[in-house]
């Protein structure tokens, strides 16, 4: 284990993330195997949960050619699906309660498939184990798609690697039929352009993996005794699922109640905060100073997750947000009173710039509904990394050893700013 503590950042997750650590730690597990172990390269797989199931996305962007099939679980690529992709075969797991990946989130990634392989309009039923429904959705150009669908939350179900194996079995790089009963392209070549998948949009020539030396070592010749293997790349679950558990998660619990203060220092709070229908509400006007709701708890580790909405009644805006650690750092939502632009889901650290540009939320104005329209936020310090998922999709991340110190946390409305925010379902879990 490189992180035993578990407080480095998670698999990455957009091209260009860290310097493509992971990507280039995943091309030198594939230059190693091939280098020590005979691999059939027609039969390379990739799956993953959570964070892994978006790195599996990237790596299908990314490295897709390497691949005969692809099985991401809880997720949604985000800025991983920024680059080109090629249609493959594919399976996606989905909880319909997922708290963190909400369903909806991974239903529009689930269409942007079906659409890029060419699939059926209508599918048809393909495995029922436990709470599972398999369904297939078959395509004329043996790239066919199943979803996985359970009524559960983000937790990995149990039942679904046997049937992630059963699927990879049925695919294979350059062979043809499979237990779909459909023709498989060859060696990763396809009819079809490559596309911007997620953003929809047409682009250049996919990643070609001939051009980077790590991936251009030649196979062992087959041997009576050097039997091909499948080669299932699955190191990016999480760890207690590859030891054959399902990930832990952390338990979330209400930091507030949705009747009063509770658990908040609560001097002067009247006059900024009031609670209404289980919403909390936060409401200003210019010549009010600023107010903070802190927690009376410190918190050093944690994952904070809420739902909040606003509507802007001035050019002002909105401008309120989360503060954190000590020193202080902030998640904004709302309008920027020093840039006087919107920057949700940035992180603000007061420095200089205020806003570090590698902490920016940059397409949070993509992944949010429309003003005035709830919002599922999630907010992560683990260690020196603080990161922000906006809908279930990862929206920042920022590092810095200079934020380490536990602190309460603090609900901000911004001093003479005429606005109104509201907040629902404030969950935390301590790491």
């Amino acid at each position: 284990m490189t992180d035993p503590q578990g407080k480095l950042a998670g698999w990455q997750q957009a091209p260009g993330d860290y310097g493509d650590r992971d990507l280039l730690f995943f091309d030198a597990v594939c230059a190693t195997l091939k280098a020590e172990s005979h691999v059939d390269g027609r039969q390379v797989f990739a799956m993953g949960h959570s964070n892994g199931g978006q790195f599996t996305d990237l790596r299908w962007a990314m490295r897709g050619d390497v691949f005969a099939a692809m099985a991401p679980s809880a997720a949604a690529p985000g800025l991983a699906w920024s680059e080109p992709l090629r249609p493959k075969p594919a399976l996606h797991v989905a909880g319909t309660n997922d708290e963190w990946v909400k369903f909806p989130v991974q239903e529009r990634a689930m269409q942007v498939v079906r659409r890029l392989n060419g699939c059926a309009a209508v599918g048809t039923a393909w495995a029922q184990a436990g709470r599972i429904t398999g369904t297939l959705d078959p395509s004329e150009t043996g790239t066919p798609f199943v979803s996985l669908i359970y009524p559960g939350t983000h937790r990995y179900p149990a039942e679904a690697p046997a049937l992630i194996v059963n699927f990879f079995r049925s695919r294979r790089r350059g062979s043809e039929g499979g237990r779909t009963g459909m023709r498989t392209a060859g060696g990763g070549a396809f009819s079809r352009r490559p596309v911007w998948a997620w953003r929809r949009l047409e682009t250049a020539a996919p990643f070609d993996p001939r051009k980077h030396a790590s991936l251009a070592g030649r196979e062992r010749p087959t041997s009576a005794a050097m039997k091909p293997r499948n080669l299932v790349l699955a190191f990016s679950l999480y760890l207690a699922a590859a030891l054959g558990g399902a990930a832990a998660e952390p338990k979330l619990v209400p930091l507030f109640n949705g009747k009063d203060l509770s658990g908040f220092k609560t001097e002067g709070a009247a006059e900024f905060w009031r609670i209404e229908n289980g919403v909390l509400i936060c409401e200003n006007n210019a010549a009010k100073k600023e107010h903070y709701l802190w927690t009376q708890k410190e918190y050093g580790d944690f994952v904070l997750e809420f739902d909040a909405r606003w509507k802007a009644t001035t050019d002002r805006g909105v401008d309120t947000g989360i503060e954190m650690r000590k020193p202080k750092i902030q998640l904004q939502l709302g309008v920027s009173g020093s840039l006087r632009v919107d920057m949700t889901g940035s992180f603000y650290t007061g420095g200089k710039p205020a806003y570090p540009e590698i902490g920016q939320a940059k397409e949070a104005k993509k992944l949010m509904k429309p003003e005035g329209e709830w919002n599922t936020f999630r907010v992560q310090a683990k260690g020196n990394t603080f990161t922000c998922w906006i809908n279930g999709t990862k929206a920042s991340e920022y590092t810095d050893a200079k934020f380490s110190g536990a602190a309460p946390l603090g609900l901000q409305l911004h001093g003479g700013v005429v606005m109104k925010a509201e907040y629902r379902n404030v969950k935390i879990a301590e790491l």
